[in-house]
């Protein structure tokens, strides 16, 4: 896929040289291997994070509805989010963390020992020794 005064096109790869190239086999395939190597580590989205989007945002002075625009969502959307009314979706957080150069992911802390009791969430003997 191939980018010509904002006009996609497929085209061979013999057609492509000189041209802006939107998509091939190659890229996409780093692409697959870079997600890969991505979800070996488990992300979460760091706390508070809709005053994370909203001060930087604000601190851009950019308007609700122009940083909407820019990600193409509805600014009613984005709103929640900010709010916290709603998650955003993987490739919302790649937009935001890129238009407004935050970071909205951590890695996932391991659950502390004894958090998860197992059948029935009974408390044991085994809870108390260590």
């Amino acid at each position: 896929m191939v980018s010509v005064e904002d006009v996609e096109f497929t085209v061979c790869a013999s057609c492509a040289q000189g041209k802006k190239i939107l998509y091939s086999k190659e890229r996409a395939s780093k692409q697959t291997q870079r997600s890969a190597r991505a979800s070996e580590t488990e992300y979460e989205l760091v706390e508070n994070y809709g005053n994370v989007i909203k001060n930087a945002r604000e601190a851009r002075k950019l308007p609700i509805k122009v940083v909407a625009e820019m990600l193409n969502i509805k600014e009613s959307f984005l709103d929640r989010v900010e709010k916290e009314e709603t998650a955003p979706t993987q490739a919302l957080v790649e937009k935001l963390e890129k238009a407004l150069g935050i970071k909205l992911l951590a890695e996932k802390k391991p659950e502390p020992k004894g958090a998860s009791r197992g059948k029935g969430d009974k408390v044991t003997m085994g809870d108390f020794v260590g």
